[in-house]
C-alpha cells in the first residue's frame, strides 16, 4: 500500500484546497460590508415620510401666504360721509348734497352725517360715531372751517389720521377727501394747500383712499358760491364724482 501513499497524500492535499475555496466563497457572500446587496435592500424607504414633510411644507406655505396677503377690496356697501356744511349740504345754491349724488351715482346707500360748522378736530369722534352704522366705506371731508381758524396743518392732519384710524380699526375702508379751494384771499388758500399736504400724508401712511377732490376742482373758477369757498351745484358734482370713484 505505501506505493499508494504520495496519491493520497496529494488528493488530501487537492481536497484541502477546494474546501478553502468554498469557504472563501461563502464569507464572501455574508459579508456585513454589503458589497453585493441591492442597494435598495439596506436603506429604507421614505417616501411616506418625504410625503409627509412635503405636505407640511406646501401647507405651511399656504398659510403664511394667506396671513401676510393684503385683505381684498372691500364690497361696496352702506356709505357714510363725515365733514362740515360742504358734506352736510346745507348751503343754498350748492344743490343736492355730495353724499346722495354719491347713493345716485354707485348706486347705494349713503348716510349723511355732515355737521355744519365742524372742524377737523371732530373728525374722530364722528369716524367712531359712524362705525354704529357698520358702513363698508366712510367718506371723510374735514378742514375748510380750520383755515378760519389757522389751525395748525400738522393738527388737521393729525386730526384726519386719528379718524382714518378709528375707521380702519372698525373694518370699514375709509375715503379721505383733499379740500377744495378757498377763493377768498390768498392767504387761506395757502393754508388750503398745507392742509391738503398734511391730509394726503395722513391719508397716505394711514392706508386711506384718497379722494383728490383740490386737483380735480383746480382753481374753483365757476365751481364755488360768492362766499368763495362752499361749492355750487357744479362743484358739488365734482365732489361727488371724485369720492364715488375712489369708493369703487
Amino acid at each position: 500500500m505505501q506505493p499508494n501513499e504520495p496519491i493520497q497524500r496529494k488528493n488530501r492535499y487537492v481536497w484541502l484546497l477546494v474546501c478553502m475555496v468554498a469557504f472563501a466563497s461563502a464569507g464572501m457572500g455574508c459579508s456585513d460590508d454589503g458589497g453585493d446587496k441591492d442597494p435598495a435592500d439596506s436603506v429604507p424607504s421614505d417616501d411616506t415620510s418625504d410625503s409627509s414633510d412635503d405636505d407640511d411644507m406646501s401647507d405651511s406655505s399656504s398659510n403664511d401666504g394667506t396671513s401676510d396677503s393684503p385683505p381684498p377690496n372691500k364690497a361696496i356697501g352702506t356709505i357714510v360721509a363725515i365733514g362740515d356744511s360742504i358734506t352736510a349740504g346745507s348751503v343754498a345754491g350748492s344743490g343736492s348734497p355730495y353724499p346722495s349724488r354719491v347713493a345716485g351715482i354707485l348706486g347705494t346707500k349713503v348716510i349723511n352725517k355732515g355737521s355744519p360748522g365742524a372742524k377737523s378736530s371732530s373728525a374722530p369722534g364722528a369716524a367712531g360715531n359712524a362705525l354704529s352704522s357698520k358702513p363698508s366705506h366712510v367718506m371723510i371731508l374735514f378742514g375748510t372751517n380750520d383755515v378760519f381758524d389757522e389751525v395748525p396743518s400738522g393738527t388737521v392732519g393729525g386730526n384726519i389720521a386719528s379718524a382714518i384710524s378709528k375707521v380702519r380699526s372698525g373694518g370699514a375702508v375709509p375715503v379721505v377727501g383733499t379740500l377744495p379751494p378757498n377763493r377768498k384771499s390768498d392767504f387761506q388758500q395757502s393754508v388750503v394747500n398745507s392742509y391738503n399736504g398734511a391730509i394726503r400724508n395722513a391719508a397716505s401712511s394711514g392706508g386711506a383712499r384718497l379722494a383728490n377732490v383740490a386737483g380735480e376742482m383746480g382753481s374753483g373758477a365757476g365751481l364755488l358760491l360768492e362766499d368763495g369757498f362752499h361749492p355750487n351745484s357744479s362743484g358739488t358734482q365734482i365732489i361727488a364724482f371724485t369720492f364715488a370713484d375712489s369708493v369703487r
